[in-house]
């Protein structure tokens, strides 16, 4: 199965684009690690904008045909690995621990593995799928917007990557218990819902049927 190029180079372009909206392309004016960090943490927050909601929404609404199971993993592998490319540099400019930066690292690869997960269940049920696109944007928000509310700080971690981020950088020290808590999530999102997917019966259904034999 090819690598799904243009998936690749749209990332790379969010990544860039996020970078220089967050960062800026010059120096600050103290080129501190403590400088940094607060557009490091703007574009953390942006790259994962891009993973749970832009990239699911335009998987599941641009196409119509179902898609086997592995097509969908493969998707979630290309933006698992471009995260890391994104994500690993900062540790030179930034206060955070490698340990901290390991928990970040986790959350955001937990959460494009539910978001693969997501593209996998709306791509086998193409009736679903704007449904699905919807309830990502819905669920992001209402995380972020429980956060801005002062809600309860567990649900907004629960629901979307913003909240555990905003948690996960503010501190600069390696990550507590909680934090590793906050971190795994998404795992465990991940792991039922693909689970789930497995179960679908359309996830062979690009597979071509068996030809009938007539016999003579």
């Amino acid at each position: 199965m090819p690598l799904p190029r243009g998936l690749f180079s749209l990332s790379l372009l969010w990544a860039l684009a996020s970078f220089v909206a967050a960062v800026g392309a010059g120096a600050p004016i103290q080129p501190t690690a403590g400088a940094y960090a607060p557009g490091a943490r703007a574009y953390l927050a942006l790259l994962a904008l891009g993973i749970v909601t832009l990239w699911p929404v335009a998987r599941l609404t641009t196409e119509r045909r179902r898609w086997p199971l592995d097509r969908a993993a493969l998707d979630a592998g290309v933006v698992a690995v471009l995260l890391q490319g994104a994500l690993w540099p900062l540790h030179l400019v930034t206060p955070w621990s490698l340990g901290r930066d390991a928990a970040i690292d986790v959350l955001l690869t937990g959460w494009a593995l539910a978001a693969g997960a997501l593209v996998a269940l709306g791509r086998q049920a193409p009736r679903r799928a704007a449904a699905l696109a919807t309830a990502a944007v819905a669920v992001t928000g209402a995380g972020a917007a429980i956060d801005m509310l002062d809600g309860p700080p567990g649900l907004a971690c629960a629901l979307g990557p913003l909240a555990a981020l905003a948690r996960l950088t503010t501190a600069w020290h390696g990550p507590d218990p909680v934090d590793w808590q906050v971190a795994a999530w998404p795992w465990v999102v991940a792991a039922i819902a693909h689970r789930h997917a497995a179960r679908q019966p359309g996830r062979t259904a690009d597979a071509c049927p068996p030809a009938r034999v007539r016999l003579p």
